[in-house]
C-alpha cells in the first residue's frame, strides 16, 4: 500500500518529543488517510525487546462535528494527551477548540485554544499566560492539522503552506510530500 511521506518544514522551539511522535504515528496511520471516518489506531514504543510505552490516536464523530485525540505515554518519562473539536465542510477544517495536556517528569503543562471566527479571534491560554490571537482563514491547531493535510493529498496535493494555531501565535507552516512508500 502506498503512504505518502509528509514531512514539516519549520520546528517549533518548545514542542516536545511528543510532537515527532505524532507525526511519525500519522505517518504510520496512513491507511486511514485517505477517508475522515471514525477510526482508532494503538501503538507501542519499544527500545530493544523492551515496550517503553504506549500511545493511541482516536478520531470520533461527536454531533456533527470531529473529536480527534491523541493519548501517549512512556513509563517515568511522562504522558501527553491533545484533544481537537473541529468541523469537516466540503474537505476543509473548521477549529472549534483544541487542549494539549504534558507530564515530563516533573513538569506539568497546558495548552487551551478557543477558535472563534464570528469574533476574528482565537482565545490562546497556556498556565496562567492568556492571549487573544487574531483569526486566519483556514486556521488549524497542531492536531487537526494532521486531518486538513489527509483532505487535501486526498484531493491531489499539499497547500503551500498551513496556518497553524498555538497558545502564543499562528504561523504558517509548510508540510513537503517526500513520495510515495
Amino acid at each position: 500500500m502506498d503512504q505518502q511521506m509528509i514531512h514539516r518544514l519549520k520546528k517549533r522551539p518548545d514542542k516536545t518529543v511528543w510532537g515527532v511522535l505524532a507525526l511519525y504515528s500519522m505517518l504510520g496511520w496512513s491507511q486511514h488517510s485517505f477517508a475522515i471516518q471514525a477510526s482508532k489506531a494503538t501503538y507501542q514504543f519499544s527500545y530493544g525487546n523492551q515496550v517503553l510505552g504506549e500511545a493511541s490516536r482516536v478520531l470520533s464523530q461527536v454531533n456533527t462535528g470531529w473529536q480527534y485525540q491523541f493519548i501517549s505515554k512512556i513509563s517515568i518519562i511522562g504522558q501527553a494527551t491533545e484533544t481537537s473539536y473541529f468541523n469537516l465542510i466540503n474537505g476543509q477544517v473548521q477549529s472549534s477548540s483544541y487542549t494539549r495536556q504534558t507530564k515530563i517528569l516533573a513538569r506539568n503543562d497546558r495548552v487551551n485554544l478557543n477558535f472563534n471566527s464570528p469574533k476574528g479571534q482565537i482565545t490562546a491560554q497556556r498556565g496562567n499566560n492568556r492571549h487573544l490571537l487574531n483569526w486566519q482563514n483556514g486556521v488549524l491547531d497542531d492536531l487537526n492539522a494532521e486531518i486538513q493535510v489527509r483532505e487535501d493529498l486526498k484531493h491531489g496535493s499539499l497547500k503551500r503552506s498551513y496556518c497553524i494555531a498555538d497558545h502564543n501565535s499562528v504561523e504558517m507552516l509548510q508540510y513537503v510530500n517526500e513520495g510515495k512508500e
